[in-house]
């Protein structure tokens, strides 16, 4: 079975949120790009919002490596934190929340769990996955220290197999495909601003698509 966990934002997920028990799929591909690795018996897992889904899987497979592993849980508010008991279930170090108005855990975002584990020494590589902002500054607390970071990337996505160009991001200087290269790179290294500009590239059509999608499905469309 393949579960799927995702936020009602477009036309696809909006479709997917109206599914029913024997509806189809007419195709599922993945998984795509690389699995993901770190180096160290220490490791730090921070995961923000819809994140969380891959953050959870990744620190489900270091536990089984024998990783000693910390989590850090990031949202908006305590209605956006998923997979919460499934965290507390793995056998951690330590698990942080952290959610920007306190309604669960800590008030704050997750690079305050992060530095003061860097000031203890306590993690030697970290793992982070999330919206670009909780990427980059997370990046940026881990350079401070010299903390060995990389972020799974999910810039927009067409064919998986590299050829569209569309998941392309700058690494270094570099352009790298998410799909094919990734999609784990070096935080440190990764341009925020060009990815960020780039997942904003078609947010007007995409409204655009969602706002027809729901005209044709509402009743007086039918």
């Amino acid at each position: 079975w393949v579960e799927f966990i995702f936020m009602v934002i477009g036309k696809t997920t909006e479709m997917l949120s109206a599914y029913n028990e024997g509806d189809e799929l007419q195709d599922v591909t993945g998984p795509l790009g690389n699995p993901t690795e770190i180096e160290g018996d220490r490791v730090v897992v921070l995961g923000g919002g819809v994140g969380l889904a891959i953050a959870y899987p990744v620190a489900r497979t270091f536990c089984e490596e024998g990783k000693k592993v910390s989590v850090i849980m990031g949202a908006r508010t305590k209605d956006l934190l998923i997979l919460t008991d499934q965290f507390k279930a793995l056998p951690l170090e330590g698990l942080y929340i952290t959610t920007d108005d306190g309604s669960e855990g800590e008030k704050g975002v997750v690079t305050a769990p992060l530095e003061r584990l860097c000031q203890e020494g306590a993690v030697d590589g970290a793992f982070c996955v999330g919206p670009v902002p909780m990427m980059k500054f997370s990046a940026l607390t881990a350079q401070k220290y010299n903390l060995p970071i990389i972020a799974s990337l999910n810039p927009i996505m067409v064919d998986g197999t590299g050829m569209c160009g569309c998941c392309r991001v700058e690494v270094g200087g570099k352009t790298r495909f998410a799909c094919v290269d990734g999609p784990d790179f070096d935080a440190t290294q990764v341009d925020w601003d060009d990815l960020r500009a780039r997942q904003g590239s078609y947010r007007a059509e995409e409204g655009e698509s969602l706002e027809a999608y729901k005209e044709e499905s509402c009743a007086c469309h039918r």
